[in-house]
Formats: structure tokens, sequence, C-alpha cells
């Protein structure tokens, strides 16, 4: 039986460095503008190594499995004419070379007249293995096998075990390329342009879903081939003087993805409120994938500084978003769409939003102890979409009704903000021993077809730092701020996109309950603290300490969030000996609390009764806590032809969650979820020769992990979802590395 086959990259002999973490960046940047004395600059390491796991986890990036890998790391410039007046100089540098995740780049010019660039770059990203019932995509999108039985829920279907699903890998691989050129112009103007190229290719998870109604949606998570292409292009001038400065841009983005449609067979079959052509074999899902779009942006900033006493940087810049993608059509179902009465009011969404940004910032220093500044900034986003009616075929499961009171008459809604920021800061320090400082904010946001049509925050921030003798310094930071608005309409958005005849036969006419309130929206004070202080006792040991606490209180929702509080303390030491020796450790704990209330009603005849019952309400309170530990310790010998060092770190997460529900609802307790997080880091750098390092390294990761969101889900645990199976991760990786280092 065919399966969907394994993403299959261009094949490499190596693993990616980036994937080992533990290994320490070692040459010096090349500069694109080399200064200094030598003519001539050049750092070279070669690098072999061993993994002994091919767990993609180790690290950011994937590699090729575990075994030998090599890399190579370059630094080289030149300067070919030094002197007072300039000079012509060329860059190269690599990192990673000769693995899956490297970068190239490439430049040159003359420094004070004109510089040129080029850079490339490979990403990999983690790999997740899955399992699927669906074979390899083909024209007509991705098929089951031809044996496949169906049924209402995962329950009846036996092709949902081992060894009948086909294992497939979601990763992507991006590939970045940049080039740039910049040019002196007379009387201190520049120009500068700069192109953008980016690739990416691969799989990710889909969520595919067929069905009309809540209760009637049957899903796949299906993979999705990525072939994405974004290019931007930056061009600007600039003028630089000694009080004033200008920049005039222009900004392109284009983003275009190749895949336009999504289609998968429908693996399920005889569900109710769906149309008999929509269930298996005959019933195909079709989706449309992030649409082609396109960004322009004209700006123009300057800054003009009179004297200490005044400045001033201004901003303003206006852009258009621009997003014209063909619909697909409402259905692929040949036998709903021959049932179509009204089609698509237009071939396109035609999508625009005019963007204007605006920032004015005046500042000063009239007098070595005092400072201000005053701030006023506009982000405006105008939603330019025209509204259509659109009568929707909910998820090629459905005839369509065209009739007045239909439910299947959407309104698209042109969600547009604008929000206004107004603040002013001042400081002052008599001495260098005692900084104050005090700030105003005010933000107004508006915004259209949201529950909230306009919302108010006041800010309120207050600063003190200071230093006692040489041996300790503190401060304290303390802010505090109250957010409110206008009424909370929490049907509004429903109301707006659905017809009225078909509001007037929705009981109650509204979606979500009127107390719940969307979090970002609601009324809230916020209080926020942080307190730090550093101890230095000796000249090689030095303490620090840090408090912070931040505190919502949603005061006005009855449902949703209701209150969150996050702590953390922290406590670090260094120490430095004359001798050599060197140590670091720290400690941290954070806290995060999360209080929620809900109420759950169905619809119906029953809805209105259930909306209005005490029984139905619920609560959550999330606890979570994050502890992490490290320490390290460094040593030089035979005078300094010989460093060693260590370093150990270890992280451990918890969070829990307590629900409790009325008499009316069955809830369970859900298990606590724990992430553990080892690693440690051994580094030999062995000074040969005066130019010449050969450095030995060792490294360790270990991460283990329970999560009842994953732990034990296979593909089909949820009756309505066929899912691909993942599991948490759960993983031990060591590695060694030997480099020969080389600087001329």
């Amino acid at each position: 039986m065919g399966r969907i086959l394994r993403l299959r990259r261009r094949p490499q002999q190596w693993l990616p460095l980036v994937a080992c973490p533990f290994l320490l960046a070692t040459g010096a940047m090349a500069q694109e503008t080399p200064t200094g004395g030598e003519a001539y600059c050049h750092e070279t390491e070669l690098m072999f190594g061993h993994l002994g796991s091919d767990d993609f986890r180790f690290g950011r990036y994937a590699g090729e499995g575990g075994g030998m890998f090599a890399a190579l790391d370059i630094d080289a410039c030149r300067r070919l004419h030094p002197g007072a007046d300039g000079a012509e100089y060329w860059f190269l540098r690599g990192r990673d070379l000769g693995l899956a995740t490297h970068t190239l780049a490439v430049g040159g010019g003359e420094q004070g007249r004109f510089n040129i660039e080029a850079e490339a770059r490979r990403l990999a990203s983690p790999r997740v293995s899955g399992w699927t019932p669906l074979l390899e995509q083909g024209s007509d999108g991705a098929r089951l096998p031809p044996d496949w039985v169906a049924g209402t829920s995962t329950v009846d279907m036996p092709g949902l075990r081992l060894p009948e699903l086909g294992e497939v890998d979601l990763e992507s691989i991006r590939r970045q390329r940049m080039v740039g050129l910049a040019f002196a112009m007379p009387r201190n103007w520049r120009i500068e342009t700069r192109y953008r190229h980016e690739s990416r290719q691969g799989r990710r998870g889909f969520g595919g879903v067929i069905g009309s109604t809540g209760g009637n949606a049957r899903a796949i998570v299906l993979p999705e081939s990525i072939d994405h292409l974004t290019r931007q292009a930056d061009t600007t001038l600039s003028y630089a003087g000694e009080r004033l400065q200008l920049r005039i841009g222009h900004h392109l983005s284009q983003f275009d993805n190749g895949h336009s449609t999504l289609r998968w067979q429908n693996p399920f079959a005889g569900v109710a409120g769906w149309a008999p052509s929509a269930s298996h074999p005959s019933g195909f899902g079709q989706a449309q994938p992030a649409p082609d779009n396109r960004f322009q942006q004209f700006s123009l900033a300057g800054a003009y500084s009179r004297s200490a006493a005044f400045q001033i940087n201004a901003d303003l810049a206006f852009g258009r978003m621009t997003q014209d993608q063909p619909f697909l059509p409402y259905t692929i179902d040949p036998v709903l769409a021959a049932e179509i009465t009204q089609p698509l009011p237009r071939a396109s969404l035609d999508g625009r939003i005019d963007t204007t940004v605006a920032h004015l910032r005046l500042s000063g220093r009239p007098h070595p102890h005092w400072r201000w500044s005053a701030t006023y900034r506009l982000d405006d986003r105008d939603n330019k979409t025209a509204s259509d009616e659109y009568v929707v075929i909910g998820g090629d499961s459905q005839q369509q009704n065209a009739t007045p009171a239909s439910g299947q008459r959407r309104y698209n809604l042109p969600y547009g903000i604008r929000e206004q920021t107004l603040s002013a800061d001042t400081g002052y320090r008599p001495t260098r021993r005692f900084d104050l400082g005090l700030g105003f904010e005010h933000r107004q946001t508006d915004r259209t077809w949201s529950s909230r049509a306009d919302s108010d925050e006041t800010r309120l921030k207050f600063a003190l730092r200071s230093h006692f003798g040489e041996m300790f310094a503190g401060g304290v930071r303390v802010d505090g701020s109250r957010r409110s608005g206008s009424t909370y309409v929490g049907n509004r958005a429903f109301l707006a996109s659905h017809s009225q005849a078909y509001v007037e036969t929705v009981a109650g006419g509204f979606e979500n309950l009127p107390a719940l309130r969307q979090y970002h929206l609601a009324d809230r004070d916020r209080r926020q603290v942080q307190l730090f202080a550093t101890l230095t006792p000796t000249a090689a040991l030095s303490i620090g300490l840090e408090y912070g606490s931040t505190h919502d209180d949603y005061r006005r929702s009855e449902l949703g969030l209701r209150r969150s509080r996050i702590d953390n303390v922290g406590l670090g030491v260094d120490y430095a000996s004359m001798s050599g020796w060197s140590l670091h450790g720290y400690a941290e704990r954070a806290r995060f609390s999360f209080d929620q209330a809900g109420h759950s009603f169905r619809g119906g005849g029953a809805r209105l009764d259930e909306a209005a019952d005490p029984d139905r309400d619920w609560f959550a309170q999330h606890r979570d806590r994050a502890d992490s530990i490290g320490f390290g310790i460094s040593r030089e010998l035979f005078e300094g032809r010989l460093k060693l060092r260590a370093d150990y770190s270890h992280v451990r997460s918890t969070g829990a969650a307590d629900v409790t529900a009325g008499a009316a609802l069955e809830v369970g307790p859900l298990p606590e979820t724990v992430a553990r997080l080892q690693r440690l880091d051994l580094l030999a750098d062995i000074r040969l020769r005066d130019h010449v390092n050969l450095r030995l390294r060792y490294g360790m990761e270990s991460f283990r992990s329970t999560d009842w969101a994953f732990d034990g889900v296979g593909p089909d645990t949820l009756a309505g979802v066929i899912l691909l199976g993942e599991q948490s991760p759960d993983y031990r990786a060591d590695a060694v590395m030997m480099s020969m280092h080389w600087r001329f």
C-alpha cells in the first residue's frame, strides 16, 4: 500500500553545527569596513565530530542523523590600500559550511565611497515524524487506500492502526539570499539598496475539515506541501549633516505561494447533516493555503539637534497591503456545485489595507542633572476591503441555502485598527549615584467591527536607581496602568456578519454569552514591580539579585480571563580570581497563575435556558512553575596556553490545571505536565603555536517530558479528528568534537 513519502533533502554528509548548542563561537566576525593597522585578517576553524543520537531536538535545527560530521568556519578580509583617506577592502565570511544549516557572505568596497555585499543562508527546521492513512498526493489531491473502511468516527476505521499507516515527515528548508549596494554621494548624501530572496519548501500539518456545524464537523490532519517565495526590496536615500539627518525610503514585499489548492479525500461517511455526496468515497474537501499578497511602503524620517538642550526626531510612513488571490469555488463537490443558485459575488477578495505610521519625539537635556522627552505615535490600519454577501457552503458538505433567513448568508467584515499613543518622561540625576525617572503614557485604540469600538489605557511609571559606595547598587521600577473603553458589545460581529432575517431566528441573538470578555479588549488593571540589586564585596566577586512581579486584574470580566500573575526571582554569582580561576552560577524561579471562568451551553430549544443556568458554569485555575539552575567554571594554565571550561544547566517546568464545574457538567482531573532539560558542555582549548589552537569539546543534552496533550494520543484517539500521532519529546544525545583553529 502506497503512502505519503518522507520529504527527502539534498544528500548531506554533515550534521548542522548549530544542532549542538554547546559549541562556542570562536572567530571574530569580519567587519564590512575593516579597521585597525593590520592589512590582512584571517581566521579559519575546521571541525570534526561525532553525534551519538539522530534526534533532531538536540539543538535548534535538524541534521542528517547521528554519526560523523564536519564543518568549516572562515573569516577573511583584506585592506588593499590602508590609510587615513580610506581603504579598498574585501571580506569573506562562512559559518557551518558543509552542514545542513550554514551561511556564506562576501563583500567589498572602498571605505567612505561604496560597498557591495552578498549573503546566502540555508536553515533546516526540526523534523517531526507522524503517521497518516493518506497516499501520496496526486493531481486530484491526497487519496485514501482503495480498501479504506469509512465510518462516522475513528472507532469504525481499522485502517488507523499500525502497520496500516504510512510514516510522514514534517519539516522545512529555508534558503535565503541577499544582495546589498551602497554608494556615498556628494554633500553627505548616501544611497543604499538591498534585495532579499527567501524560498521555503517542505511539509507541515494542516487541519482539513468537512462539515457544516459544530456537531457534524470531521477533520483529518494532513501533510501540507510548502512552496513559499518571499521577495523584499529596500531602497533608502539618506543625508547626514552635523545637525540635520534625513532618510527617504521605499520598501516592497511580495509573497507567492506555489500551491493555491489543497485537496483530500474524506475518510468519514454517514455523518448526520451531510449531503450524501460528501461522504467517502465520493466526498472530497478543498481549502486554500496562505494566499499571495503584496506590501509597499514609502517612508520619510528626520532628526534635528540644535544643541543638547533640544532634539527632534520624526518618522512618517504610508503603506498599502493588497491581496487578490482568485477565490476557490464554494465547493469541490460537483453534485453540490450543480445546485448553487447564488454564485460568488466577486472573483477575488481584492483586499486592501492602507497603513499610516507617524512618530514624533521631542527631547532635551537643558541642565546636566535633568532630562525630558515627549512622544506621539500613530499606527493606523485602514481596511478598504469591500464587504460583500457570501452564501457559503460549509465544509463541502451541504447544499447551498439562499433563502433570506439562511444562516449560510455571511458578510465579510473588513477589520481595522487605529492606535494613538502620547507619552512623556522626565529624569533627574543630581549625582552619579542617584537617578530618578518618572513617566506617563496614554494610549487610545479604535477598532472597526470589534466587540469594543474604542479603548483607553493610561500608564504611570516610576524608576529609582542608586549606588551606595563601590560595593552596592540597586533600584526599583514600578508601573501601573488602567484600561477601559466603550460599551462592550459581544455580539457586534455576529450581528454584522449575518443577515437580519437569520439573526431574528436565533434565540437571544448571540453567538457567545454577552458576559464573555476577550482579554485583550476587557477592562484591566495592571501592576508591575521590579527590584534589583548588585553586591560587589571584592573586585573578584559580584552577586546579583532580581525580583519581578506582574499582576493583571480583569475587574469587570464575569466570563473569560479574570486574573493573571507572573512572579520571578533570580540570583546570579560571578567570581574571577587573579590566579586564572573563573566561576559563575545562577538560580531562577518563575511562577505563572491564571484564573478563568466559563459557561457551557448548547443550541436549539434549550439555548436560553442553558445559558442562564448557573449549574453550567465552570472555572479553571492554571498554575505553572519553571525552575532553572546553572553553574560554570573555567581555568587558564601554563600562561594561557591551556584553557579549560565546564558549564552545566538544568531546567524543570511543571504545569497544573484545576477545573471545577457546576452540577450540570462533568469534569475530570487533568494530569500535571512536566519537562526537564539538562545540558553539560566541556571545552579544552590548547594553543599549539601563537596562531594555532586545538579545541576539544564534549556536549550532552537530555530532555524528558510528560504532556497529556501528546502522550498516548494516536491517530484514532479522537472520535472526529484523525491525527498524525506525534509524541512529546524524550531523548538524550551526546557529541564529541575536535577542531583546529588558525589565525593569521
